[in-house]
């Protein structure tokens, strides 16, 4: 392990939690953005080591990451995958979720059928 001694990577925490590396990174990147006003949901901070610089953490972290997986709801990341993961679609997705929340009445366009 070298400069790592003790600690673990986004790969080796996502292995010992039992969840995809890239899931953990979502969930890391959306409470450095998005979840720091989330009143619950809150990682431990990162360290930067190695070769290439990347987010190492403690292994005592790994409990956080664990009760973080367990109290995070269906809903809670989703306007910010929207707009981070789905492109332009994510982005119209949000604007028609706001213009509900505002109550205004959102017509859905008539898809075009199937060619057969």
């Amino acid at each position: 392990m070298g400069k790592l001694q003790g600690r673990l990577t986004v790969e080796q925490l996502a292995f010992k939690i039992g969840r995809s590396t890239q899931t953990v990174r979502s969930w890391i990147l959306w409470a450095e953005t998005e979840g720091k006003n989330h009143p619950t949901l809150k990682l431990p901070k990162a360290e930067f080591n190695g070769q290439a610089n990347g987010r190492t953490y403690s292994v005592n972290d790994i409990d956080a990451f664990v009760a973080f997986s367990k109290n995070i709801n269906y809903g809670d990341m989703g306007a910010w995958n929207a707009s981070r993961s789905w492109g332009k679609r994510g982005v119209k997705i949000n604007k028609r979720r706001a213009l509900k929340a505002q109550g205004v009445k959102v017509k859905n366009k008539k898809r075009k059928p199937l060619k057969k």
